[in-house]
């Protein structure tokens, strides 16, 4: 979801540089994850449980790249 791979870097996780950021956003809005910097677009939740919901929604959904 977030690195646009399913494969653990070789030099393992913790080579991999994870950026997470406050965006403006209004809570009903999913995060946003940019692959091509392993950035993830997080609004302001206000509670854990809707961070928990809205991630896990996120995730969930998501399709992933087509190449074929």
């Amino acid at each position: 979801f977030l690195t646009g791979s399913d494969r653990i870097p070789i030099h393992g996780m913790a080579s991999l540089r994870i950026i997470i950021q406050s965006t403006a956003a209004e809570e009903h809005y999913l995060p946003v994850a940019h692959t091509c910097y392993n950035m993830l677009d997080m609004p302001c939740y206000q509670t854990k449980e809707t961070l928990r919901h809205r991630l896990t929604q996120a995730v969930e959904q998501y399709e992933g790249f087509s190449l074929v």
